[in-house]
């Protein structure tokens, strides 16, 4: 499989990011059926693809840890977290054909809630 110069360019930059580098993209999903493995399962799924994005450099995704401590949010059902090189390797992500139709097919069907926390990383 052929890939763009830039593409290939993002992926080898990934390899010399420092972890302690970068952007970091959080998704935080609650669903419309709080709770529902099936759902839960779905947009996991989907989210892990995202992985073969050009541009992700780490991905990680998993269910809620309840806190028991007043300052946890423990409501939510998926979280995704994402690092990136830099802010254009994310908005090149965001603009990724693949990105966009789990997001249109999959995550926004079954989410009642979406947020999104990204940040540079120091």
């Amino acid at each position: 499989m052929m890939i763009g110069a830039a593409a290939a360019a993002m992926m080898v930059s990934c390899v010399q990011v420092p972890v302690s580098t970068g952007v970091q993209h959080v998704v935080v999903v609650w669903l419309k059926k709080p709770g529902d493995a099936a759902d839960r399962e779905r947009v996991a799924a989907a989210s892990r693809a995202f992985r073969s994005i050009p541009g992700v450099c780490d991905l990680t995704v998993g269910t809620c840890v309840p806190g028991g401590r007043p300052i946890i949010d423990g409501t939510y059902d998926v979280a995704i977290s994402m690092r990136f090189a830099d802010e254009a390797a994310m908005q090149a992500y965001v603009e990724h054909p693949d990105h966009k139709a789990a997001a249109e097919t999959i995550i926004k069907p079954l989410a009642k809630k979406v947020l999104v926390y990204d940040f540079r990383l120091r």
